[in-house]
């Protein structure tokens, strides 16, 4: 049976990835009839890892859990990669929480010492639900990300436009002149071969010396046309990174970010 949960966490409404649940009893042992003995705790995925576009990243796994047992002590828990955390024997309905990259499975930290102790007939361990929610540390990197890529489209953004306008060139101030200098010149060193981003380049070195181009009108066509063209191809490719991003925040109900929702709206209107 699996589940779906929705948790409210730090104010934040977040989406519960699906849970493997009612997972049955996880102890098992020999029963002697007066008493419970060799037993080990099964081992069976509890929850997947969170990964997003290849990537692992921390969750928080909420787990519900019963674990009606007496006789010997015993710890027994989760883990998650290097994360663990321990059930509470005798408890009923009760939650504990881990935040790992890993898959969430049983734990046992001593499955011999597990199997030398002896406990009651009825013991047994049990989990209900397992809660996927990206840890806090996970929803601070993915709006770092967005903040990131919310600057990176906005100035692609910028870029473009600007290169619509290169008929204007003359009329510009140093900072669109500088802005688009910097970019044909990352375009020249990576393309050394293109001449139209050679050409405009030119034209815009021309401009910041309050000189005319050298190219002829049809040789500045030519080359604003392929600079048009690249930049936006580039604005296409950072609008499909800034929308994987939103949609990401959004399948897990987290809060929007506002400034790449911005940008994402800027580049519609570009």
């Amino acid at each position: 049976m699996k589940r779906l949960t929705i948790l409210g966490t730090l104010g934040l409404g977040l989406w519960a990835a699906p849970a493997f649940a009612d997972t049955g009893n996880l102890l098992v042992c020999i029963d002697r009839g007066f008493a419970l003995q060799k037993c080990e705790l099964r081992d069976v995925k509890l929850a997947d890892r969170i990964v997003e576009s290849g990537q692992p990243y921390e969750a928080q796994y909420l787990v519900q859990y019963d674990f009606p047992c007496s006789g010997h002590s015993v710890q027994l828990g989760v883990q998650s990669g290097d994360a663990n955390k321990f059930f509470v024997m005798g408890a009923t309905g009760a939650v504990i929480t881990v935040n790992g990259l890993g898959e969430l499975h049983p734990y046992d930290p001593s499955p011999a010492v597990t199997s030398s102790l002896t406990f009651r007939p009825g013991c047994s361990l049990s989990v209900g639900t397992v809660t996927t929610l990206p840890s806090t540390g996970t929803a601070q990197i993915w709006n770092g990300q967005a903040e990131t890529e919310a600057r990176i489209l906005e100035l692609s953004v910028t870029l473009y436009l600007l290169a619509k306008d290169y008929q204007s060139l003359s009329t510009w101030n140093v900072d669109k002149l500088t802005l688009l200098k910097t970019k044909l010149e990352t375009l020249v060193a990576v393309t050394p071969t293109n001449l139209n981003y050679r050409v405009m380049l030119a034209s815009v070195n021309s401009a910041l010396q309050n000189q005319p181009p050298s190219a002829t009108l049809d040789e500045l066509r030519q080359a604003g046309e392929t600079v048009i063209a690249t930049l936006r191809a580039e604005l296409t490719t950072e609008v499909t990174v800034a929308q994987a991003l939103v949609d990401r925040l959004a399948r897990w109900q987290l809060a929007a970010n506002q400034a790449l929702t911005n940008a994402l709206g800027n580049a519609a209107g570009a």
